[in-house]
């Protein structure tokens, strides 16, 4: 943490230097300096960071426009990474305590078409409605077999939604959602009628994202 300090350019570019060797580092914030810096120093910064696979949060005010987007994206991309490691480290553990057995893959087109029929659904269950009643709530995170499906798969799923008028509640924390699915949960959100809380926690969504839901 260097905020509230007084780096000039000079500093921003050998902090620069130093991420673009440094294989440890995860936060860095450099928020509310009280000196000035070139935006030639803050593109040095943003192609620092893009070649750095360690840094997930990093505070700055910068004025060039084209950096931050660098930097954005670069952070973005490593925190999605770690979490895709998480989700490998999951799978492997759950498939450990299945003694061996290999988990069945999912078949996410009809999982789609029974939420978009409202029909009952078998991969985001969670553990209601197993007296025939109708499925109200719907969990993809913690799911292994979510963090295997396709990118393409997990649009479908999300799309279906907006036909769905039986879920009220959908829990998509830590669920490997992005800016793209954020951007169908926007579409869904102005179709459908239904859902009255979505959890969309911990996960990677950019200004895209946030734009679309809004």
């Amino acid at each position: 943490n260097l905020e509230s300090n007084a780096i000039s350019t000079s500093g921003i570019e050998a902090l620069a230097e130093g991420l673009r060797v440094n294989a440890t580092l995860c936060e860095l914030r450099l928020s509310n300096q009280r000196a000035n810096f070139t935006q030639a120093a803050e593109g040095q910064l943003a192609q620092a960071v893009d070649g750095n696979s360690t840094l997930k949060h990093m505070t700055i005010d910068l004025r060039n426009r084209h950096a931050k987007e660098v930097i954005d994206r670069a952070l973005l991309r490593n925190r999605d990474a770690v979490r895709v490691r998480r989700v490998s480290s999951n799978e492997s553990a759950e498939s450990a305590t299945a003694s061996g057995k290999r988990i069945k893959s999912a078949d996410w087109a009809a999982e789609a078409a029974q939420i978009a029929a409202s029909e009952r659904f078998e991969y985001g269950d969670a553990g209601g409605g197993g007296d025939g009643s109708e499925q109200r709530v719907y969990v993809a995170a913690g799911k292994v077999l979510w963090g295997q499906a396709k990118e393409s798969e997990r649009q479908a799923v999300v799309l279906a939604f907006a036909s769905n008028s039986t879920v009220t509640r959908v829990e998509m924390s830590n669920a490997l959602v992005n800016d793209e699915l954020a951007q169908t949960w926007g579409r869904v959100l102005r179709e459908n009628r239904t859902m009255a809380s979505l959890n969309l926690e911990s996960n990677a969504i950019s200004t895209g994202g946030i734009e679309a839901l809004a």
